[in-house]
């Protein structure tokens, strides 16, 4: 099998290369990982090398985040902490390198692909329609577990919170304005020639990376509007994904970095083992293969054709099914219910199907 991260070196600039062979889009799983750690090997022992870029071999994907099965088959704390090693790791293995380091950006740069970037000295992105950025992990019951809460805030400020608490996606554009990316690039522009020429700024000095102080001196007053925000959003319902997030970039914004980075660790554990988190991932996942039913079949399997539908209860849902059915499929439907709801469920389906005649 083909390493997922392949690296050459020319004129003391290295070029790693990044591809999940077979997939459509680059994930962190262990296999990336591990390749991951042999490209860390080898630059380690590069003497050569002043400055490094990371770039997709894929056209429209630059890292779209942790593998989500991955993390839903995670049921003991240990077992989170394992992965949680994984990433951490890797990231300060890459910062221990002490050198200029740049995230080449297209596509799809999301979760635990961000926080790659993130970890990276600075980002260049080229704009186009695929090239969406985010931490969208409390939007599936997570939060950003990778460096995200502590990484994020420290480039960007307050506006890193709100980000994060959503899970929002925004384009390139928007990114470069909020100082996450540091050079936007326009779409007909070769990606790795200008990231070339902007690590080769980095290695001399010249590239005036903008890296503001920010003043968290209100840090606390913030967070607890945002929480009240959630509260609202929620129904008074305090999630764990996002109650968890915010303790953790309030708390870890509080001291150094690497302490910080410990306790999102810390908090990612409970997230990860709460069933909320459980439950929304598997929302997820049902929600992914039932917009695309083939994909649930095994191999070689051929359907049979349907003759007949039938439907368990007749009341508002029960009904639209059986207007869907008919409409769609055109097929029998027989359904179940108590006697009272029979006779208005069939009169209020007559009544649809008639108007849309």
């Amino acid at each position: 099998m083909s390493r997922i991260f392949q690296l050459k070196v020319e004129d003391g600039i290295g070029v790693a290369t990044f591809d999940v062979a077979g997939d459509a889009m680059n994930t962190w799983t262990e296999a990336a990982f591990t390749s991951f750690a042999e490209l860390m090997g080898e630059l380690e022992q590069e003497k050569s090398l002043q400055g490094i870029v990371f770039i997709s071999g894929k056209p429209d994907n630059f890292f779209a985040g942790a593998n989500l099965k991955m993390i839903a088959d995670l049921v003991k704390p240990d077992e989170v902490r394992e992965v949680l090693e994984l990433f951490h790791g890797a990231f300060r293995r890459l910062n221990d390198l002490n050198l200029p380091v740049l995230a080449a950006i297209h596509g799809h740069c999301l979760g635990g692909g961000l926080e790659f970037a993130l970890a990276c000295t600075a980002r260049i992105a080229k704009e186009g329609k695929t090239t969406l950025i985010g931490l969208p992990e409390c939007n599936v019951g997570l939060f950003p577990g990778g460096g995200g809460t502590q990484r994020l805030p420290r480039l960007i400020g307050y506006p890193a919170i709100e980000l994060i608490l959503k899970g929002t996606r925004m384009p390139a554009a928007k990114a470069c304005d909020l100082g996450i990316v540091d050079r936007l690039i326009p779409a007909d522009t070769d990606l790795l020639a200008a990231a070339k020429t902007f690590i080769g700024e980095m290695i001399a000095g010249t590239a005036n990376l903008k890296r503001r102080e920010h003043d968290f001196t209100q840090l606390d007053e913030v967070a607890e509007m945002a929480r009240l925000a959630v509260l609202r959003a929620t129904r008074g319902r305090a999630l764990p994904a996002r109650m968890l997030a915010m303790k953790s970039i309030q708390d870890g914004l509080k001291v150094f970095l690497a302490a910080g980075l410990e306790i999102e660790k810390a908090n990612f554990v409970d997230v990860v083992m709460s069933n909320e988190a459980k439950g929304s991932i598997n929302t997820f996942f049902i929600k992914t293969m039932t917009d695309k039913p083939r994909a649930m079949m095994t191999k070689g399997f051929v359907p049979k054709p349907l003759k007949k539908a039938a439907v368990l209860g007749f009341g508002t849902m029960g009904r639209g099914i059986v207007i869907d059915i008919i409409r769609n499929m055109q097929v029998p439907v027989v359904v179940k219910d108590i006697p009272e709801a029979l006779e208005p469920g069939k009169a209020f389906v007559g009544k649809i199907l008639a108007g849309m005649a």
